[in-house]
C-alpha cells in the first residue's frame, strides 16, 4: 500500500489503510542505505606500477571491498541478549525482542520494523522506521517501541496495542526534552521505561502515566510478564564496572495492579560476570541469566521462601547452569521459560547473533537458487527451540539424588504458586486453576522420595523429607501415609517419630501458630 504524504505519528509513516502499519516495503533489489566504506588491506589498497615503481591505487579491489558485506556481531565476552535495551554494536539485521509472546526485528538498511505476535500466528506487521527505533518489548497484550539518546527529533517512546480498538499507535510523553529511554517492557496492560533522568515511568497502553518513581542507580534492565514487572539497576554508589570487577545490581520485583512492591534487594551475580538475560516464566517466577551461564530464580518471598518473616523480600535460587552445553553446542539464546525449564535456540559453534531473514524470505517471495541455503538456520518465532530442564545444583548424593533434587524444586516452585494465587497474579480463570494445581504438586514426589529412603534403610533421611517437605498445613493425611508405610517395612522407632510430627502438626493447626513453633 503507498504511503500517504503528510505528518508522521512517533516516527512511524502512515498508510491509506491503518496508520503505521505494514508499508510497502522497497523491492529486494531497491536501493539500500549506504554503508562505511571499509578500510583497505595493505595488500590490496595499492599495486606498484610496472612505470617507475610509483604506487597505483587499484579500483578493482577498492570496488571489491566496498561491496563487501560487513560481518555480524557475534556472541563473545560479556555478550547479552537483554529485551528492551539497544543491541550492543553490530551491523545488519537484529532482534530487539524476541519471546514466548512473538518478535520484533529491525532491519536498519530497509528502515524498517517487523512485529510478529506468538498469538496471531501468518500475521505480522511492517511498520515503516523513520527516527530509528533501537529498543523495543513485546507481551500478548502490545508492544512498545524507543528511540533513546541521539535519535532525531528526540527521543521517543510509542506504545502499540496488539488488538486495535481505536487508535493503532500511542505516544508516551517524558519529563523533559533532554530525559531519554534507556529500558523498556510491556506487560499484559501496561509498559515501562527507565529514563536517564533515573526514574522509572509506568503507562497504560494509551500512554496514560500511572506512575513515575525515582530509582538510585544507573539503567540495566526492564523485564514484564502479565500485572509483574522486574526492574534492574546499579546499586547506589555504583558505576559501570571495569573487567574482572563485580556489577554491583539490585532489583525490585513490582505489581502494577496493586502499585505494589512485592520484593527488593541485590540481584545475585557470578564473580565477574554481567547480567545477560532478565525475564519472567509462564508461572511468573522472575529469571537472570548472567554471562556464566548461570540461571537464577526468585521463588516467592517471605517466609517459605528463605525471605525475611515480614515478607517483601526473596532469595534468589541457582536453577541451571548453561556452561558446560554452551561449551558443546555453542551460545544458547533464552526465548521463554515454563514448566521448569528453559526454552532456548541454539545460535552454533560461529556464535553468530542470530538474525531475522530479509524482506523476500520474510514476505515469502522466492529467492534465487544462488541465495538460498539449505543449512540456513531460521530465527524468530516458530524456530525451532532447546528444552533444558531447571536443575538446582545439590552436587554428588545418594542413590535417590534425582527425587531429592525434584523434590526440593517443586518444594519452591509450589510455595511460589501458592503465594501467587493467593495475590491473585493470574488473569484467567485457566491460568487460576493450574497454578492451585501447581501448588500443590510438591508433596507427591515428596512421599515418593520418603517412601524409596524407607526402602533403602536411609530411616533418619526419611524422617528429614517428612518434617520438611510432607508436614506443614493439611498434611494430616499424608503423614498418616508416611506413619503407616514405615509401620509395613518394619521401621517402628520411624513409624513413632511421625506420629510425633503428625501430633505437632495438627496442634499448630489449631492454636494458628506456624508449624514447628510447639515442636
Amino acid at each position: 500500500m503507498p504511503a500517504v504524504d503528510g505528518p508522521v505519528n512517533g516516527g512511524l509513516e502512515c498508510t491509506e489503510d491503518e496508520p503505521d502499519d505494514d508499508f510497502c516495503p522497497p523491492p529486494a533489489g531497491g536501493a539500500k542505505v549506504p554503508q562505511a566504506p571499509i578500510a583497505p588491506t595493505s595488500g590490496d589498497s595499492a599495486v606498484k606500477s610496472s612505470q617507475g615503481g610509483e604506487e597505483k591505487e587499484d579500483s578493482t579491489a577498492e570496488l571489491k571491498l566496498e561491496d563487501s558485506p560487513p560481518p555480524p556481531a557475534t556472541l563473545d565476552a560479556h555478550w547479552h541478549q537483554l529485551e528492551g535495551v539497544p543491541r550492543p554494536p553490530g551491523i545488519g539485521p537484529r532482534y530487539l525482542a524476541w519471546s514466548g509472546h512473538g518478535h520484533i526485528a529491525m532491519f536498519p538498511e530497509q528502515g524498517r520494523l517487523e512485529v510478529k505476535y506468538a498469538a496471531h500466528e501468518g500475521k505480522q506487521e511492517q511498520i515503516r522506521d523513520s527516527i530509528g527505533f533501537n529498543m523495543a518489548a513485546i507481551s500478548g497484550g502490545a508492544c512498545c517501541l524507543a528511540a533513546g539518546e541521539g535519535a532525531e527529533g528526540g527521543s521517543q517512546l510509542t506504545i502499540r496495542p496488539a488488538e486495535r480498538w481505536e487508535k493503532a499507535v500511542f505516544q508516551a510523553s517524558l519529563g523533559s526534552a533532554g530525559e531519554a529511554v534507556e529500558a523498556v517492557a510491556c506487560g499484559e496492560t501496561f509498559a515501562a521505561a527507565l529514563t536517564s533522568r533515573r526514574l522509572l515511568r509506568v503507562y497504560g497502553l494509551s500512554g496514560l502515566p500511572i506512575g513515575v518513581i525515582s530509582t538510585p542507580g544507573r539503567s540495566v534492565a526492564l523485564a514484564a510478564r502479565g500485572q509483574h514487572l522486574l526492574v534492574a539497576i546499579g546499586a547506589s554508589g555504583s558505576n559501570q564496572p571495569k573487567d574482572g570487577e563485580d556489577d554491583a545490581l539490585e532489583y525490585w520485583l513490582l505489581d502494577v495492579h496493586s502499585k505494589a512492591q512485592r520484593s527488593a534487594g541485590r540481584l545475585p551475580l557470578s564473580p565477574g560476570s554481567r547480567l545477560r538475560w532478565l525475564g519472567f516464566s509462564a508461572e511468573l517466577v522472575p529469571l537472570t541469566i548472567d554471562t556464566l551461564g548461570v540461571v537464577r530464580a526468585l521463588f516467592g518471598t517471605g517466609p517459605g521462601s528463605w525471605g525475611p518473616a515480614s515478607g517483601n523480600a526473596g532469595e534468589w535460587t541457582v536453577v541451571l547452569q548453561l556452561a558446560e552445553e554452551e561449551a558443546k553446542v555453542g551460545p544458547l539464546w533464552t526465548i521463554d521459560a515454563k514448566n521448569g525449564a528453559l526454552f532456548c535456540a541454539e545460535v552454533g559453534t560461529d556464535a553468530i547473533e542470530p538474525q531475522p531473514a530479509e524482506i523476500a524470505d520474510a514476505i515469502g517471495l522466492a529467492l534465487p537458487e544462488s541465495s538460498a541455503k539449505s543449512d540456513t538456520k531460521r530465527f524468530g518465532h516458530g524456530a525451532c527451540l532447546r528444552e533444558l530442564k531447571w536443575q538446582l545444583p545439590l552436587g554428588p548424593f545418594f542413590s535417590c539424588g534425582a527425587v531429592a533434587e525434584t523434590v526440593l524444586r517443586e518444594s519452591l516452585l509450589s510455595r511460589h504458586m501458592e503465594e501467587m494465587v493467593a495475590i491473585g497474579a493470574f488473569s484467567t480463570p485457566e491460568e487460576q486453576a493450574r497454578a492451585t494445581l501447581s501448588a500443590t504438586g510438591g508433596k507427591s514426589a515428596a512421599l515418593k522420595l520418603y517412601a524409596e529412603l524407607v526402602k533403602g534403610d536411609e530411616v533418619e533421611r526419611a524422617l528429614d523429607v517428612a518434617r520438611h517437605f510432607v508436614a506443614g498445613a493439611g498434611a494430616s493425611k499424608m503423614l498418616s501415609f508416611a506413619q503407616q508405610f514405615a509401620e509395613k517395612a518394619g521401621k517402628h522407632k520411624l513409624a513413632d517419630q511421625i506420629s510425633t510430627l503428625s501430633r505437632v502438626v495438627v496442634a499448630s493447626a489449631t492454636s494458628g501458630s506456624p508449624f514447628g513453633a510447639t515442636a
